[in-house]
């Protein structure tokens, strides 16, 4: 392949050494042995290095050049893809070249014929690339597993000795095998070739050379077996399972057999049979399509009577049989008839010449006496004919001619006559083909010229008779078709043909019912003009161009070329804003710019309106200026240009529906004006209505001197000329203000608990707005804080008791009495309060046991704090978002059933993300953002939230929550996040002998918030524990938990969790799972197990905590119907506070 300046690798090359040496190649064995006759190289890595892509090897005479390499494990040829050895010799008969072609990964096609060192298949071979296999005369014993599941097209194995040993059952697998050869020494068993094994196999080749053999066949696409010996007495059956395709059938011997009947095989085009001993044609009918039939070597003494030759038969060969008399020749007057009678020596009398128009006619070695002067005369000259007889001296060899005036089309005419002959080449003058040998020959004139008549000679075989013909060419021969544009709107349609008669008449006929308006004919076109507004541009035609004597239909359509408009622009602002005297650049391609006419039309409105050209055009541009306003909508926009026309639809917006587009309708807190301005529907709004003031979030005051307060929120953007702010009545004196934060200080003392905050800002003598939220504050007593602002210690018993013992003096001796001595697991001190032992839970008085053996429940939908322990479980889900108005009326709900979600997990921690997905019909909330995170760990965790620290135990359950840029409808809005979960309303747990009722809930005396949530299922307990404040933007703000409602059909509670006016919210719930360790109950009888308790604490935006236990119940008690009225009482007295 001549010289490269690129190099070929020192793989690559002892590879190709090892090729050269094994088979005794007289080549370079260096880098210059590219150059090798039948190697073929290639650059590759951008022409860095060589890679061999075919290599061929047809060695005549073999020469020791040096002994290939024993230590090589593969061939190094990642390119090649042909691999063609046909060889005399072998250096190393002890090495199987198929091992070594592991590193071959788009090898193709392989070929070895005579190689000794092939005695089997290797295991891995071969890769998955190879489609087509060839093994001819190797030295192969066995081929384990026959290439099952390789993708090989095509395999081919021809062997003589030694017998190869193999298996082809259904246990095989090659789905893209369509050609099976195998010429080998002996079958041994039945083999079963079904559709499961060869999907697509179409072609079978068998051949057992000493070896009975059975063949079964499930192939319905099978088109080709041929199944032949040479030892006639071998016997072998095929059974057919379908053979509706099957159309090439070879069989050898008179020990053949096959199932079904040959009437069955309907598809047959071709039956060959051979040393069949037939006497009969092997079948009471022919099938249907046969075209040849061939039974060579057999018995026929006579040619059968019945049944009839098929219409579709055109070679019948009995060749080699025993045939005696005369032929029945007019059986065989068919044109382009094959016959073969040869070797037939008991064949007499004459061939008529009626067969003159057979194709071919074997007669050699019969005892035929004369055969017709045609094939005399074309002797070696177009003549398929073989006989015994010698050629007559004198033979009648006329040529006659009906017509020496010849009509071509494109170059290609039929000479009719007698005595033509059967083809002649002429090349490249000319060339005759047989429709009918003798009679009609198509003659092929490659030099046929454009228009006016031509002379031509034509002889009808070398060295024959030359006979003047005269050609006219009327062809209509298509060659493409241009597309134009003429004024007035006429579309040309040019096509240009290789030849055009100018002396004849052209039509061009459009799908048969359209005429072109105007026909030009030049020497090699046909021009068709025609209005374009009569064609469709969308719409395809088939133009039909015809003359006299031809036609040809050509697909085509009207491509308009100009005018097209591609986009459309305000001119000033480059938008697609309309208003009154808008001017407005179209961009596209509109032609030669003459007669140019734009006008726009809503089609709801029906007359267009036309734009006013007031720039000069471009051939690329058009500027118009529209005088009268357009609604919204789509727009059809046209533009004419020499009397064409195009029409696109824009949808155009006016200030008032683009502002309304970009603002969701000014974010469902007013309207756009017509100028495109949000005008909100009330004063305290700003940033088109999309953000309300004033607004409070959060308000922090000291603890030492409660009458210093901050207050966070938002005041408004333009300025204040007054605020006047007052905490439960008392007015607060403004030091500070500005947008985000506000300082005043108290003329008096607040009380501890819950205070209203009211806000009034002045603008102007006249404007003012307002901010009021009841209960919006929570005064703290230092000295007595809330039980809910602790993680870790409880400052009163969470259990009461029935005992009927005096009253306890002490709180000491009150903590003795109602926690039975901290049952057993801590010891009480002074102010009443539990000191637990390690491991145990202060939240319940050291009744629980922190637990290390549970794992949570990660749903994988949803964020849902979940336990199941012991077949009881314990779930807190999110049900729904709401927006409040003043009066806790519900503004708008976001219902979160619908999450996408992530899980991460690792040795100590798993954390599973969610991502709310809010429906698209939520427009004004298409901003916000909603996002959980739920959290295992083994172990035990701290975090900050806001200005506490909380202690998340051991194999707890944390779950975080983040609402995002929530469109609020005004500034006194807020949020209330409404959670799920089932209590019980009678629950009782049983120590010392002694029944404790477990209240279902509990709240704050001070601020009527809830505190604590007990519920029991089955024999668990689960108690929860609520914090009272929430993080609004990052700060602590009074957040107040309430039951919303409870069904008493199946027990479940709605618990809302109320939040101010925040952009961004936080919560951060954790579920701990806990034992009630009773070891120390001295009750009716002793009892040492384990029960089991879950632990919650929820910091809720901020912190809502629920500090769930559970126990296993001794016994349960029925509800009485009292006691439900008095729980649902007291429920509804507190809801009202």
């Amino acid at each position: 392949m001549g010289s490269y300046t690129n190099y070929l690798s020192v793989y690559v090359v002892d590879s190709i050494i090892f090729i050269i040496q094994q088979y005794g190649l007289a080549a370079p064995q260096d880098q210059s042995v590219c150059s090798y006759p039948r190697f073929q190289c290639q650059p590759f890595n951008n022409g860095s290095v060589l890679h061999f892509t075919s290599i061929i090897i047809l060695v005549s005479e073999y020469a020791f050049v040096g002994q290939p390499s024993t230590t090589l494990t593969s061939l190094a040829f990642p390119e090649l893809t042909q691999l063609y050895v046909n060889i005399f010799n072998t250096t190393d008969t002890s090495i199987n070249i198929l091992g070594l072609l592991k590193d071959t990964p788009k090898l193709k096609t392989i070929y070895f014929g005579k190689d000794l060192g092939i005695t089997t298949i290797p295991s891995g071979f071969p890769n998955q690339a190879l489609e087509e296999l060839s093994l001819l005369n190797c030295f192969i014993s066995t081929i384990p597993n026959f290439f099952n599941g390789t993708n090989l097209l095509t395999i081919g194995i021809i062997q003589n000795t030694p017998p190869i040993e193999f298996t082809i059952d259904n246990s095989l697998y090659l789905p893209q095998m369509v050609r099976l050869q195998l010429v080998v020494d002996s079958i041994t068993g039945p083999l079963t070739i079904s559709k499961s094994s060869f999907p697509k196999l179409t072609q079978i080749e068998f051949s057992s050379i000493n070896k009975n053999y059975t063949l079964n066949i499930d192939i319905p696409n099978l088109e080709l077996l041929a199944a032949t010996t040479t030892d006639l007495s071998v016997s072998y059956t095929t059974t057919f399972t379908n053979v509706s395709q099957m159309k090439d059938l070879k069989l050898d011997g008179y020990k053949a057999s096959v199932t079904p009947t040959l009437e069955e095989f309907l598809s047959l085009e071709k039956l060959t049979m051979r040393y069949a001993s037939l006497t009969e044609f092997p079948f009471s009918s022919f099938p249907p399509k046969l075209v040849e039939f061939t039974a060579m070597f057999s018995n026929f003494e006579s040619i059968p009577v019945t049944p009839d030759f098929p219409p579709s038969l055109l070679s019948f060969d009995l060749t080699n049989n025993l045939l005696t008399g005369t032929i029945p020749w007019s059986r065989f007057e068919k044109t382009g008839m094959k016959v073969g009678l040869a070797n037939n020596m008991g064949v007499t009398g004459d061939v008529p010449d009626s067969m003159c128009i057979a194709d071919t006619l074997y007669v050699y070695n019969t005892g035929i006496t004369s055969i017709p002067d045609c094939f005399w005369c074309y002797e070696y000259q177009g003549a398929s004919f073989s006989s015994s007889l010698t050629k007559p001296p004198v033979l009648n060899c006329d040529i006659t001619l009906d017509s020496q005036e010849l009509i071509t089309v494109n170059g290609v005419t039929n000479i009719i006559g007698n005595g033509l002959g059967w083809k002649y080449y002429n090349l490249p003058s000319y060339e005759l083909q047989y429709n009918i040998p003798n009679k009609n020959l198509s003659l092929t004139y490659p030099g046929y010229i454009n228009g006016a008549k031509q002379n031509v000679s034509i002889s009808f075989k070398s060295g024959g008779q030359a006979f003047i013909f005269s050609l006219t060419e009327v062809g209509v021969e298509f060659v493409e078709t241009t597309i134009q544009q003429e004024s007035s709107g006429l579309a040309v349609f040019n096509f240009t043909l290789k030849v055009v008669n100018i002396d004849l008449i052209y039509s061009v006929n459009i799908d048969n019912n359209i005429q072109c308006d105007r026909i030009v004919i030049y020497p090699y076109n046909v021009l068709c003009k025609i209005d374009s507004k009569k064609l469709d541009a969308r719409k395809k035609y088939n133009f039909t161009i015809s003359n006299t004597y031809n036609s040809v239909t050509v697909e085509s359509s009207f491509i308009q070329q100009y005018p097209l408009i591609n986009a459309i622009n305000d001119h000033t602002n480059d938008t697609t804003i309309v208003t009154n005297n808008s001017s407005f650049k179209l961009t596209g391609d509109f032609g030669s710019l003459t007669n140019v006419l734009v006008t726009f039309r809503n089609p709801l409105q029906g007359q267009p309106i036309q734009c006013q050209l007031d720039q000069i055009p471009t051939g690329n541009n058009l500027f118009c200026t529209l005088q009268t306003d357009l609604p919204s909508g789509m727009i059809d926009i046209t533009v004419s240009v020499d009397g064409f026309n195009n029409t696109q639809s824009f949808e155009i917006l006016s200030l008032k529906d683009q502002c309304t587009s970009d603002t969701r309708g000014c974010h469902g807190n007013g309207q756009c004006s017509n100028i495109g301005l949000c005008v909100c529907n009330t004063l305290g709004f700003y940033n088109n209505c999309s953000i309300p003031y004033p607004t409070t979030y959060s308000v922090y005051y000291n603890e030492n001197k409660y009458k210093n307060i901050t207050l966070y929120g938002d005041y408004g953007l333009n300025g204040q000329d007054g605020i006047i702010i007052s905490i439960n009545k008392i007015n607060c004196l403004v030091e500070f203000a500005s947008q985000s934060l506000i300082n005043c200080t108290l003329v008096e003392s607040p009380a501890f608990g819950l205070a209203s905050l009211n806000i009034t800002l002045f603008f102007n003598s006249t404007t003012t707005l307002g901010f009021y939220k009841l209960n919006f504050i929570n005064f703290k007593n230092p000295s007595n804080p809330s039980t809910t602002t602790s993680s870790t210690t409880s400052s009163t018993p969470t259990t009461t008791t029935t005992t009927t013992s005096s009253t306890p003096t002490s709180p000491f001796d009150q903590c003795q009495e109602l926690t039975f001595e901290c049952f057993g697991h801590g010891n009480c001190n002074n102010n009443g309060q539990c000191i637990c032992f390690d491991g145990y839970n202060q939240d319940d008085n050291c009744k629980t046991k922190y637990i290390n053996t549970t794992l949570p429940v990660i749903n994988s939908t949803k964020p849902i704090a979940s336990f199941l322990i012991d077949n009881v479980d314990f779930n807190f889900e999110i049900v729904s978002i709401q927006e409040l108005g003043m009066d806790d009326q519900i503004l708008k709900e976001l219902p979160t059933d619908s999450w996408i979600s992530n899980v991460f997990s690792n040795d100590s921690l798993t954390i599973a993300n969610y991502q709310l997905v809010i429906p698209n019909d939520t427009v004004l909330l298409a901003d916000t953002n909603i996002s959980a995170i739920i959290s295992f760990s083994r172990d035990q965790r701290t975090i900050q939230f806001g200005p506490q620290q909380l202690l998340i135990n051991p194999n707890s359950i944390k779950l975080s929550l983040d609402i995002n840029n929530w469109q609020f409808s005004s500034n006194l809005a807020t949020l209330r996040v409404v959670f799920k979960t089932i209590i019980q309303i009678d629950q009782t747990i049983s120590y010392d002998c002694q029944q404790i009722p477990i209240e279902p809930v509990s709240y704050d005396e001070l601020t009527s918030t809830l505190e604590y949530l007990r519920v029991v299922k089955e024999n668990v307990q689960f108690n929860g524990r609520f914090l009272d404040y929430v993080l609004a933007n990052g700060r602590p703000s009074y957040s107040k938990t309430e039951v919303l409602s409870i069904s008493e059909m199946d027990s479940v509670a709605l618990i809302g969790i109320s939040l101010p006016q925040c952009q961004l919210c936080s919560l951060d719930p954790d579920f701990t799972p806990l034992l009630i360790d009773k070891s120390n109950d001295q009750g009716c009888e002793k009892n040492n197990n384990w029960k089991i308790i879950v632990g919650v604490v929820i910091g809720v935006f901020g912190a809502i905590s629920i500090a769930i236990a559970t126990t296993i119940l001794i016994k349960k008690q029925r509800l009485l119907k009292a006691q439900k009225k008095s729980f649902n009482a007291k429920l509804q007295s507190l809801q009202q506070q």
